[in-house]
C-alpha cells in the first residue's frame, strides 16, 4: 500500500476499530523479545507462530485471566461483547488475520481459542495513524550502529582500499604471511598427498 492508501485505511476506521488495531499492534510490538533471541542465534519459533497473538480463550476470566490484548483494551474501556464483530471488520479490510481453533488446557480439555495476527497493511495503517515511521526511514541507526551517511563514507573508503594492490596497503606483509606453511597444512584440515 502506498502512503496515501495506508493513511486512508486508518482514517476509514471508527474509533473502536482504531483502538483494537492499536492494541494488536502494541502486543505485536512487544514480541521483540523473540526477535532479540533470534539475533543472539537462540532457537525461536517461526514468525508465523509467534506473530499469531492470543486474543481469547473461551474460559471464565476469573480462571484464565485476560490476554495481553484484552487487558490493554480493558484499560482503555474498549473491551466488551462486541469484540467479535470488530475483529471481523478488521479482517475483512485485510488489516488482521483472525484464527479460530482449539487448544488443550489441563483439567478442562479442548477449549476454543481466538488468535490474531497483524498484516503488513495493518501494521502500516497503525504507523500512519500514530505518526510512527519505520526505524530506518526515521533516521535511526541501523543494526550496525551507523547512520546512512556513515555507511556511505565507509563503503567509499572500502572501495578505495580494495582497489589498491597488496603491496600498496599499509601494514600488509604480503601474501606469504596469510598462507599456512607446509608443516601446518595438516592442522588446517587439508589432506596430505
Amino acid at each position: 500500500m502506498s502512503g496515501g492508501k495506508v493513511a486512508e485505511a486508518w482514517r476509514s476506521l471508527n474509533a473502536r476499530q482504531q483502538l483494537y488495531l492499536s492494541a494488536i499492534y502494541d502486543a505485536d510490538h512487544a514480541e521483540r523479545d523473540i526477535r532479540e533471541r533470534s539475533a543472539r542465534w537462540e532457537k525461536t519459533p517461526p514468525a508465523d507462530e509467534w506473530r499469531m497473538l492470543l486474543y481469547d480463550l473461551k474460559l471464565p476470566k476469573d480462571i484464565v485471566g485476560y490476554s495481553t490484548i484484552q487487558a490493554a483494551l480493558r484499560r482503555k474501556n474498549g473491551h466488551d461483547s462486541g469484540a467479535g464483530s470488530t475483529l471481523a471488520v478488521l479482517e475483512r479490510r485485510g488489516l488482521v488475520l483472525v484464527e479460530h481453533d482449539e487448544v488443550f488446557v489441563a483439567l478442562v480439555g479442548m477449549v476454543p481459542r481466538i488468535r490474531v495476527r497483524l498484516t503488513t497493511a495493518g501494521r502500516a495503517a497503525v504507523r500512519a495513524g500514530q505518526g510512527v515511521t519505520a526505524p530506518f526511514s526515521a533516521g535511526l541507526p541501523s543494526r550496525q550502529g551507523f547512520d546512512r551517511g556513515q555507511r556511505d563514507r565507509l563503503a567509499t573508503a572500502r572501495r578505495k582500499f580494495s582497489s589498491r594492490t597488496c603491496s600498496d596497503r599499509p601494514g600488509h606483509v604480503g601474501e606469504r604471511s596469510v598462507r599456512p606453511s607446509a608443516s601446518h597444512e595438516g592442522a588446517f584440515g587439508r589432506p596430505r598427498i
